[in-house]
């Protein structure tokens, strides 16, 4: 993910190399050479902090475990579309008639809109049904293979999207295929 820690250093970079490239400019010091000197050291600084954001994002299966198959069903509670993924949150009732929040973790919103979807196709109180996989970390998490819309029985696949990020999915249990 887009840490903090990330957004942090690319300002600073993005601070750094202006104020290499104003100080030059106002100076005028050294003749040609410093100064273009000073722009490949700027040009430098913003090429390497603009790689940052590419080493934050993860495989899949560094967040989940594709031994667990998940199948929950239930009312969408939250929907939250952020770089680079977008969120949701649905209320499952369980076993004993109570009723557990559950967070699902879709793909990139990019790739959500390039396969027909908008931030209002998918809304609070919408019921919808997740197969996915277990999150690592033991909590209610799900990195979601399939969206189902329970109404109109439409379904997103995220499959395709999931391969380009980690290895082929060739470890789909049957019911998800």
């Amino acid at each position: 993910m887009f840490s903090k820690r990330n957004a942090r250093i690319l300002q600073f970079c993005q601070v750094v190399s202006t104020a290499l490239v104003r100080h030059n400019i106002r100076t005028n010091l050294g003749g040609p050479h410093v100064r273009t000197k000073t722009a490949i050291a700027a040009m430098s600084l913003w090429t390497v902090c603009g790689i940052t954001p590419l080493f934050a994002h993860h495989a899949f299966e560094a967040e989940f475990d594709t031994k667990k198959a998940v199948h929950i069903e239930g009312k969408v509670t939250k929907v939250t579309w952020s770089f680079p993924h977008v969120y949701g949150e649905i209320d499952v009732n369980d076993s004993r008639g109570g009723v557990l929040s559950w967070r699902f973790e879709l793909t990139s919103p990019n790739d959500l809109i390039s396969s027909g979807m908008t931030r209002n196709t998918l809304s609070v109180g919408t019921e919808i049904i997740v197969d996915g996989f277990a999150a690592k970390s033991g909590e209610r998490l799900v990195g979601t293979m399939n969206l189902t819309f329970k109404t109109t029985k439409v379904s997103i696949s995220q499959v395709a999207q999931w391969a380009r990020w980690s290895r082929p999915v060739s470890v789909l249990p049957a019911t998800l295929k």
